[in-house]
């Protein structure tokens, strides 16, 4: 990523994160939202734009069971809000008007029947 497009999505401090979120908790966000494409590897070939809020406040225990309270920006907020909200049963489908998910019944119609290629294991079919 050039460093015009990762000022975009990403605030100047952010390295990044390796970590393990235990019982996250979403705590606070901010009133800045931001609009950008969003994709899934459950719901291969198909992405749409989405509003997130630009940062994120989480509580957690870490992989040490230790209580964590950290903020989060950019992109790394939207990969965090995208994995948080799988853990509660919504995907980014739920985010879209009903007239846009319609549009797109026929591909994900295909996606369910495993009518699809994808370059990582997938499960085929119901």
């Amino acid at each position: 990523m050039d460093a015009a497009r990762r000022q975009e999505y990403f605030p100047e401090d952010d390295t990044g994160i390796v970590e393990t979120f235990i019982n996250a908790q979403v705590v606070a966000q901010s009133d800045k939202n931001w609009d950008d494409e969003e994709g899934c590897l459950s719901i291969p070939s198909l992405s749409r734009g989405v509003s997130r809020p630009w940062s994120i406040t989480v509580d957690y225990f870490d992989r040490s069971f230790i209580k964590q309270t950290h903020t989060f920006a950019g992109a790394t907020a939207r990969m965090i809000q995208h994995e948080y909200d799988h853990t509660r049963g919504v995907l980014y489908l739920d985010y879209l008007s009903v007239f846009t998910r319609q549009r797109m019944q026929r591909k994900l119609r295909a996606i369910v029947r495993g009518h699809i290629e994808v370059d990582y294991p997938m499960r085929r079919g119901l």
